[in-house]
């Protein structure tokens, strides 16, 4: 009774939190279906007949729900390509364990299936719902996800040397994409290419400001290549960025072949002079231009996300636009 009476209170609140958050103007759209949802189905959960195959099928998608919040979420926020293959490897280790604890309760495999669908389908449906082109970047972990769901039910429902064959190249594929795969897919998403690479385009003499207030060009360095990283103060990928921006910056300072620096894109309420500060407090010494959100240079190459890398050749003529790991490729393949 005390368990029952607990997590119908936990559930009543978690319904009523959405209201508490529009009376203070504070409400949000996303946090208050997850909450409502979730609410909803610890009521089903509690007040369901212990023995009922409802009861049983909700506590595998509660577990479900909690996995995908403890194990998934904090490592797509730490590193979104880690995430992904780990979304492969945890959907597989929950829907074997469910398939073997549901065959003992009387339940068939493909409902243990079905609460990890649902379990996954709770948390990321009402985000691609509500932005589905800015959760474009985590989508194949949305599909590795389910491959991992499938492979393990099918693995429970027979085991041959297809079913391993599968499951081994589905597998081979999240690592692949975890380390490789998901730096081309950000590429494609936020930049339009799988490399980075594009078409060698001319581009206006944009004006930027420098650490001291001064105007600069890109013509002033003609005769160079001009590698520019172009990041945001509150973005957390730009700040993992620097130390390979402050490597290259370091391997060709005072050389006659590449100029590295970066732009500081003021989006809030941040001064300008704001970056050199944040670079240096970082403890890093690269240049570091300054330009407003409504610069052309962003609207000219649709610039959205960041960190987003722009390399020019000696011409000024844009030939990369994507992340810093490919422009010091790119670089490399000019020096061979």
């Amino acid at each position: 009774m005390i368990k029952k009476g607990l997590l119908t209170i936990l559930a009543t609140l978690l319904i009523l939190y959405p209201l508490v958050l529009a009376l203070s103007k504070g409400s949000n759209i996303i946090k208050s279906v997850l909450c409502i949802g979730l609410g909803t189905i610890l009521l089903l959960y509690t007040y369901s007949s212990k023995h009922a195959m409802l009861h049983k099928f909700l506590e595998c998608v509660i577990v479900g729900i909690a996995a995908y919040l403890l194990l998934i979420l904090p490592i797509r926020i730490w590193s979104g390509s880690i995430s992904c293959a780990m979304e492969f490897f945890v959907a597989f280790a929950l829907t074997y364990l469910f398939c073997c604890r549901g065959e003992k309760n009387g339940m068939k495999p493909v409902m243990s299936f079905y609460a990890v669908v649902i379990s996954l389908l709770f948390w990321e449906l009402p985000i691609r719902a509500w932005d589905f082109e800015g959760s474009l970047i985590s989508f194949p972990g949305f599909i590795l996800y389910l491959l991992g769901a499938a492979c393990a039910w099918i693995q429970f429902q027979r085991r041959n040397l297809l079913t391993w064959g599968i499951t081994f190249l589905f597998g081979i594929f999240s690592l692949f994409y975890a380390f490789k795969g998901f730096e081309y897919w950000g590429n494609k998403v936020i930049y339009g290419t799988f490399t980075g690479k594009v078409e060698r385009t001319p581009l206006k003499d944009y004006q930027f400001l420098n650490e001291k207030g001064d105007t600069v060009r890109l013509s002033d360095w003609k005769g160079k290549k001009v590698l520019i990283d172009c990041w945001t103060k509150h973005c957390g990928y730009c700040y993992q960025a620097m130390p390979l921006v402050q490597r290259l910056h370091e391997r060709y300072k005072g050389g006659d072949e590449v100029y590295v620096t970066s732009i500081f894109v003021v989006y809030r309420n941040e001064k300008k002079e704001e970056g050199a500060q944040i670079v240096k407090n970082e403890g890093f010494s690269f240049p570091v231009w300054s330009i407003d959100k409504t610069h052309e240079l962003l609207s000219d190459l649709n610039i959205t996300g960041y960190p987003c890398v722009l390399l020019f050749d000696e011409e000024g003529c844009l030939i990369f636009h994507g992340s810093i790991e490919g422009a010091e490729e790119l670089l490399k393949e000019r020096e061979n």
